[in-house]
């Protein structure tokens, strides 16, 4: 799903929630605004989360679908796999 969202959305997703950058270092990298960076992971997560929602609604609930919402009130957790991200990772630990 992740892969699935805009490229900026995306990049910006990547850098904060998986390598742990925070907004400002990501709008030095990226040449934006820490606000720009801000906003886009919260567009992210938006959709991330209807994408989620699509998912488990068309999943038939119980009919061997995924139901992650199950009509629970909880918060949701997105897991994410690190494979194949198409070089957005920039690792943290080596800075020149």
């Amino acid at each position: 799903m992740v892969q699935k969202l805009p490229q900026a959305y995306r990049t910006v997703f990547n850098l904060f929630a998986i390598e742990g950058y925070s907004h400002e270092e990501i709008a030095t990298m990226l040449n934006i605004n820490a606000g720009t960076s801000k906003s886009n992971l919260h567009k992210a997560r938006q959709k991330l989360k209807q994408m989620i929602f699509k998912a488990d609604s068309s999943s038939g609930g119980g009919k061997g679908g995924a139901n992650y919402n199950n009509g629970m009130d909880y918060t949701h957790i997105v897991a994410v796999n690190a494979i194949n991200m198409n070089g957005v990772f920039l690792n943290k630990g080596i800075r020149e």
